[in-house]
Formats: C-alpha cells, sequence, structure tokens
C-alpha cells in the first residue's frame, strides 16, 4: 500500500474546513478527517470526525481542484489519534 497524505490549503479552510486525508490510489476509499467545519456543509462529512470517503470524491472534490497539499505521515498520525481521543465515550 502506497498511502499518501495531504490536508486542505490554507487559503481553503474558511469554505472547506480543516481537513486531512489518507489516499491509496489501489483502495476504493480514503480516509477523511474533520477538524472543524468550513462555510460548505453538503454531504454528510462536514461535522467533525473521521470518515471514509470514495476514491472518486477525493480526487473530483478535493485533488481535481487542487484544494490539497502532500503532508508527511507524522502529521496526518498526530491529527487522527487526536481525533480518536475526541471521540471516545
Amino acid at each position: 500500500m502506497s498511502y499518501k497524505y495531504y490536508r486542505v490549503k490554507k487559503k481553503y479552510l474558511g469554505y472547506r474546513g480543516e481537513r486531512y486525508f489518507q489516499f491509496d490510489p489501489d483502495n476504493d476509499y480514503a480516509i477523511q478527517i474533520c477538524i472543524h467545519q468550513g462555510r460548505v456543509k453538503k454531504g454528510r462529512a462536514h461535522t467533525y470526525g473521521i470518515y471514509r470517503i470514495s476514491r472518486n470524491t477525493f480526487l473530483a472534490n478535493y485533488k481535481g481542484m487542487g484544494m490539497v497539499e502532500r503532508i508527511p505521515k507524522s502529521e496526518f498520525k498526530k491529527h487522527f489519534i487526536l481525533m480518536i481521543k475526541v471521540l471516545k465515550p
């Protein structure tokens, strides 16, 4: 598996919110971490949490529109662990 990690670019944070992605071109889905929501409140993934979104959704709505930038794995893992702690009952 060749995971690649992305985040929404700073200039789109107000529009899309703070989001991090784990993407593997060989998988049919991507993992999305939503830290805070932006102004766009479409679909189910507009509140904070960890979501599984389709590969096509990620490619069309984020990567295809140039809204994401690559990040190191450590940055993604840091936000993933923090979100798990927030979501624990």
